[in-house]
């Protein structure tokens, strides 16, 4: 029997730029629009845009929240400030990698945990465990259907954005997020990405990520598939999960243990 692939709020609109689809971690995602280094080479020289609604999008919540996600990931979470987020990593007693992600904290007792498609169900059980055995009051929400997330990268990001979002003060600096509008659509925006250049990854309910995507390619941005990604990524040096690390590598083995809090 054909594996039953989840579809993103975008498909139809990949669809209809010509998009070659493939298979990736339960989702049919687009691989290639008109090239993979020709997608590559638009995001190094202006914008590029991804969908990256496939990732893992987890909310903890509640009194516990911070106390659940500091037992499960590398970070150091109670001392994230306001609107901040950290690269961590998920692991298990003995270290091993279950997934890497970014933790941000939101509000007083709301943290958003993304991580990757392909260890979703793995992360998810991973909280429900610890809650049930430590952490009672902490509530995890899984949202990753309820809210698109949209890459926009390139040294021409920070520019569009300012007409882009006119209401935002400014641009969130790195490894900060910020609640706010972006051509009308109402969006969490944080200044991370997995491109090695600067840009933003906008989350929007996922009713509203068609309009987004419009939006962001009125602004210039151009389509960019998994495949320019990979390449991105590469060249930057960014690791790759179930690549470069896994669940019988621990941080320290893979080069990340400037992501590891060893003191709490």
């Amino acid at each position: 029997m054909a594996e039953q692939l989840n579809r993103t709020a975008l498909y139809n609109a990949h669809v209809s730029l010509g998009a070659r689809m493939v298979p990736f971690a339960g989702w049919e995602m687009p691989i290639q629009y008109q090239g993979i280094l020709a997608e590559a080479r638009s995001v190094r020289s202006s914008t590029g845009i991804f969908d990256v609604s496939h990732m893992g999008r987890i909310w903890v919540t509640g009194p516990d929240a911070a106390a659940l996600l500091d037992w499960v990931v590398t970070a150091d979470v109670p001392s994230l400030a306001l609107n901040r987020a950290r690269y961590t990593l998920v692991c298990t007693p003995d270290g091993g990698i279950l997934d890497d992600g970014i933790v941000y904290r939101l509000v007083d007792d709301e943290h958003l945990l993304v991580c990757n498609a392909s260890n979703r169900a793995e992360v998810w059980d991973w909280l429900l465990r610890w809650r049930d055995d430590r952490f009672p009051h902490a509530h995890i929400e899984d949202r990753t259907l309820d809210v698109g997330m949209i890459a926009f990268h390139g040294p021409g990001a920070t520019v569009a954005m300012e007409s882009l979002a006119p209401t935002m003060a400014q641009s969130p600096r790195p490894f900060r997020c910020v609640q706010t509008h972006v051509a009308g659509v109402a969006a969490l925006v944080a200044r991370t990405g997995y491109t090695g250049e600067d840009g933003f990854e906008i989350m929007p309910a996922v009713g509203e990520s068609a309009a987004l995507w419009r939006s962001l390619m009125d602004s210039g941005a151009v389509p960019c598939g998994l495949g320019a990604r990979d390449v991105l990524r590469l060249e930057a040096g960014l690791l790759l999960h179930g690549n470069d690390m896994t669940r019988d590598t621990n941080p320290f083995e893979a080069g990340l243990d400037r992501f590891v809090a060893t003191t709490k």
